[in-house]
C-alpha cells in the first residue's frame, strides 16, 4: 500500500506541474482532484489497517471451547433430557395426580407431596 501511495503522490506532482504551464486544462484538473481523492482514501484504508493491526485478535468459537464450560455443559444436558422427555410427563411437587391408596386399591385425586431421587412420587396425599 505504500508503494501505491507514493506513486498516487508522484503523479499528483506530475499534474500540478503540468497546470502549471496549463491551469485552464479541464483534463488535468479533473485528474488532480481525482488523484487528491485517491490519495486521501489510500490513507484512510491504511490508517484503519494499522488500527486494526493493533487491535488483539479475535478467534471463531467453536463447540469445543463450550465443552469445557461447566455451566454449558450443563444446559446442554438439560436441553437434550427436556428433548428425550418432551412427551413424557414431568411430575413436580405441588403437582396433582391420580394415587392407588394401598388400604383398598382405589385411585384418588391427590397432591404430590415429594418425589424420590429415582423420579417416582414418594408421597401423595389425598386431594379431598
Amino acid at each position: 500500500m505504500g508503494d501505491e501511495l507514493q506513486n498516487y503522490k508522484l503523479q499528483l506532482q506530475q499534474v500540478e506541474a503540468a497546470l502549471l504551464s496549463d491551469p485552464n486544462n479541464k483534463e488535468l484538473q479533473k485528474l488532480k482532484v481525482d488523484l487528491e481523492e485517491v490519495i486521501d482514501l489510500t490513507l484512510d484504508l491504511k490508517n484503519k489497517a494499522e488500527e486494526a493491526a493493533k487491535q488483539p485478535e479475535y478467534h471463531e468459537v467453536t463447540n469445543n471451547l463450550y465443552e469445557d464450560d461447566e455451566v454449558t455443559r450443563s444446559l446442554l444436558a438439560v436441553e437434550q433430557f427436556v428433548a428425550k422427555n418432551k412427551n413424557k410427563k414431568i411430575w413436580r411437587i405441588g403437582d396433582l395426580c391420580m394415587a392407588k391408596w394401598s388400604d383398598n386399591g382405589q385411585y384418588y385425586e391427590a397432591r404430590i407431596d415429594s418425589i424420590n431421587p429415582d423420579g417416582q412420587n414418594s408421597q401423595a396425599k389425598n386431594g379431598s
